[in-house]
């Protein structure tokens, strides 16, 4: 109500770290399974994941573990199927770990835009001109891959 959203500049969302050479899971695929999910105090993706499953009809359980590390190490042994989280901080996990891979097939996708108040039209439009000369010329997907972030927008 009080601000309009740009173009998108960059996408994540929920998605799973596995065990290296581990069959993608989608949603469906996670029915009567156990995730494991990091406990933070300013994100609940665990409970993202319960709702988006039971929007499906889908039952699994969330089982929440102090640290990446615990829940990773619960997909290690087989306590859990999966570590859910978002894409990028699985991502991030992964490439200083061993062992695990991450399913780039989100299960909720989640876009990232700038935030212009409402009533500045001639803003938000040249805020939506600057990203879109960026994405056109591949300098967006060329900033994201330089924070070693995956580019994930869809192409134009």
């Amino acid at each position: 109500a009080v601000c309009d959203f740009s173009h998108p500049y960059f996408a994540s969302g929920l998605s799973l770290l596995v065990r290296a050479g581990a069959a993608p899971l989608p949603l469906a695929a996670l029915d009567g399974k156990t995730i494991a999910f990091r406990k933070q105090s300013f994100n609940d993706h665990g409970g993202e994941l319960e709702r988006l499953a039971a929007a499906h009809g889908i039952k699994l359980a969330v089982r929440y573990f102090p640290s990446m590390t615990a829940a990773a190490q619960a997909v290690t042994d087989g306590t859990v199927i999966a570590m859910g989280g978002n894409f990028v901080d699985l991502d991030a996990y992964r490439k200083g770990h061993a062992g695990f891979t991450v399913d780039t097939q989100l299960l909720d996708e989640q876009l990232v835009a700038v935030a212009v108040r409402k009533g500045e039209p001639k803003l938000l439009h040249a805020v939506n001109d600057a990203i879109d000369a960026l994405a056109r010329s591949g300098e967006l997907k060329r900033l994201t891959e330089k924070w070693h972030l995956p580019y994930l927008l869809p192409a134009s």
